[in-house]
């Protein structure tokens, strides 16, 4: 194997993880084979969807003109699905004959228009319902024969895996984005950090909150952070959930708690920080540790009560109750808000313990911010 193609498998490894590394890639081996354009993409043929898609030397528009009305026509796809796993093709290896390639409509409506005629390609990675296709085609008048299967059968294999690398990846980074959109409409702060405490995800709302720049901030190093004795409590509170996440705390209901941090202007945020399943929950690729929820209390949704007695069979006063603890409110300030004694708040937070299977403040703030976050029908100001 000569040193060309030894650095050629090099480069393909490495561009398995970004893809503006496939582009260098696929350009190289454009070169290498002497070759009009190459493609290689992946393929679900119950729905002719096409997940990732990697041109060189072939214009963007003229893929997705592909794509959009002649992927149905492509005969040759075919042909390669019946091929056998890594193995290289040619138009020249007699698949069918040379009149009858000539006369297939694909050829004579999208192929010689563009300058197109011969092509190679192969097989690279059939898993689940996709199947990974390499396309090289060649201009008229330039045919390819053993010299090019030669050149390309020593990469197939080496593609194949890399490209399933990059199938991988780019599910890992659709789950992600998902998330991202879903906790995008929530009305409460969500920052998810990763094991070692940065921020790794931050909703549209947590955004708008750190641009308040009144209370919450994310500081250099990408950690949530706050100023005071708050702030004190917030890195204790975030170091203890960070802990469970390395393994190096045992109980999940003794990491984390809630804090209430003060701002200039209105009600204190309530923040609740909690750790995450060990290392099952991933974001972007990135195994994600801790979740901190920072709730404004002045933009508490409508039917939150509601909402708290259906989950958890509160009944109203309880669930009155449970929502201003989910704000920050003290036991103290629960009983003066709602003209009630100390003693019988304190009965009611008690029900509530029983109802929600929680034991201490923190635990049902964390609870309550967790399992009843509001959705958002308008961006926060």
């Amino acid at each position: 194997m000569n040193t060309e193609t030894l650095e050629l498998i090099a480069a393909i490894y490495d561009a398995a993880a970004e893809e503006l590394g496939w582009q260098q890639v696929l350009d190289r081996i454009t070169s290498y084979l002497g070759a009009g354009g190459i493609t290689a993409f992946a393929l679900d043929p119950s729905s002719g969807a096409i997940p990732i898609s990697l041109t060189s030397g072939i214009d963007p528009k003229e893929m997705e003109d592909y794509k959009n009305h002649y992927i149905d026509k492509d005969f040759r796809l075919k042909l390669i699905m019946e091929t056998k796993l890594g193995s290289v093709y040619t138009t020249s290896d007699g698949m069918m004959s040379s009149y009858d390639y000539a006369a297939e409509p694909f050829v004579r409506e999208f192929l010689v228009p563009r300058k197109y005629y011969h092509c190679m390609g192969a097989k690279l990675i059939q898993r689940n319902q996709l199947v990974g296709i390499l396309g090289i085609q060649g201009r008229i008048g330039d045919e390819f024969g053993n010299a090019e299967r030669n050149l390309l059968t020593p990469l197939v294999p080496h593609f194949g895996r890399a490209l399933d690398i990059a199938i991988r990846l780019a599910a890992v980074m659709e789950k992600g984005q998902l998330v991202e959109a879903a906790l995008d409409q929530l009305n409460q702060a969500v920052f998810v950090l990763d094991i070692v405490g940065r921020v790794q995800v931050a909703n549209k709302f947590a955004h708008t909150l750190v641009a308040r720049r009144d209370g919450i901030a994310i500081v250099p190093g990408g950690r949530v952070a706050a100023s005071g004795a708050a702030g004190a409590r917030l890195e204790h509170l975030v170091r203890e959930a960070v802990d469970f996440a390395n393994g190096m705390r045992l109980d999940s209901t003794t990491a984390g708690g809630s804090v209430s941090v003060p701002r200039p202007v209105g009600r204190s945020y309530a923040v609740t920080v909690a750790p995450l399943p060990r290392r099952k929950l991933t974001i972007g690729g990135k195994v994600a540790g801790v979740v901190v929820v920072v709730v404004d209390p002045d933009m508490r949704a409508p039917g939150q009560h509601s909402r708290a007695a259906a989950l958890f069979g509160l009944t109203p006063a309880e669930a009155a109750v449970a929502d201003a603890l989910a704000q920050g409110a003290s036991v103290t300030e629960i009983a003066e808000a709602r003209g009630i004694s100390v003693n019988t708040a304190k009965t009611l937070l008690g029900r509530i313990f029983t109802k929600t299977g929680t034991s201490r403040q923190g635990e049902l703030i964390r609870l309550l911010v967790l399992t009843s976050a509001n959705i958002d029908t308008e961006a926060p100001a």
